[in-house]
């Protein structure tokens, strides 16, 4: 919600002054899980935080003015003191908890529960590999889908046929013709996974940002809405509708102290405002830049593209 749907979802319904006050803790966020932050990126943000902070009072009452809000200013000698907020999140942890959850199944014996199904999991993962029967791996991969596709979800083999006419002229742009297609719902590369769109169930990564050369002199940087993920002649890659990127900025800056921090032309850099088009292309995985956050606002014509901070934040 901070990081990326806040702003499209309210800039239409706050006045000016409290959206542009918001956008500071926004943007000082995003640079502070940064995989990697610069002395003066971390100035910048300590400084976006200390407006947070001094102008808050002004805006609201003064309930809002509490212990947890002065504790702002201080998350920049965090990061200084122990790395980017990703490096101890807790996100990663309440995880790791609901997996462990989902390995009881009573009541009574639980850390017995636990340790046998994680031996039984490690036991197969070390197997899983050398299965030759294709029922065994549908089998194994119902357990626990890491073990027959470790970087993907369930296979399924489609024909060349099967594909619509946007999708074979994307794929006969890079000369693959009649040729037989391993599809899944989802991959992972990376640290990142892609997921097909109206397929993800928890995650918002059916979108990224992808190079995409139409001849061998140059290339163009692309978002894209996947719509296919599939194996072709051992190569992964993904067919998407393309996105045009519009030149208007998602704010205006009309406060005088958040334009001499020139916080929001630094932060509007991560987000961009996109309409889908028709146009479908295909591109390996090896040109996929990475997986970004869309936000389709329900009375909105435009929508949104933001880049994430890095790839860490899922895990």
């Amino acid at each position: 919600w901070l990081l990326y749907y806040s702003i499209p979802a309210m800039k239409d319904y706050l006045p000016q002054p409290y959206i542009n006050h918001w956008c500071l803790l926004v943007c000082a966020m995003h640079i502070l899980l940064n995989a990697s932050i610069s002395s003066n990126d971390l100035h910048l943000a300590s400084e976006y935080l200390k407006a947070f902070y001094e102008k808050a009072p002004e805006l609201y009452p003064s309930i809002v003015c509490t212990a947890n809000l002065h504790s702002v200013i201080h998350i920049s000698q965090f990061v200084k003191d122990w790395g980017p907020l990703w490096c101890y999140s807790t996100f990663g942890y309440e995880n790791l908890n609901g997996f462990l959850l989902r390995q009881c199944h009573g009541t009574g014996n639980v850390l017995p529960q636990v340790c046998r199904s994680l031996i039984i999991r490690q036991k197969l993962n070390q197997t899983a590999s050398d299965v030759q029967n294709d029922r065994l791996q549908e089998y194994l991969h119902k357990y626990d889908h890491t073990f027959s596709q470790p970087n993907s979800s369930k296979v399924i083999k489609v024909q060349y046929t099967n594909f619509d006419a946007d999708e074979k002229r994307a794929l006969q742009c890079i000369n693959i013709v009649h040729a037989s297609v391993t599809t899944v719902n989802r991959l992972k590369f990376g640290l990142q996974m892609l997921h097909i769109r109206n397929k993800e169930t928890k995650r918002n990564s059916s979108v990224c940002k992808v190079r995409y050369t139409e001849n061998a002199a140059s290339f163009e940087l692309l978002f894209i809405s996947v719509r296919c993920i599939g194996m072709i002649n051992n190569v992964w890659y993904a067919i998407g509708d393309v996105f045009d990127k519009t030149n208007e900025k998602i704010l205006d800056c009309d406060d005088g102290v958040l334009c001499a921090h020139q916080h929001i032309e630094k932060y509007m850099h991560k987000v961009k405002k996109v309409s889908l088009t028709k146009k479908t292309i295909a591109v390996s995985i090896n040109n996929i830049i990475g997986v970004c956050v869309h936000i389709a606002l329900k009375y909105s014509p435009t929508d949104y593209i933001f880049l994430q901070p890095n790839e860490y934040e899922h895990h």
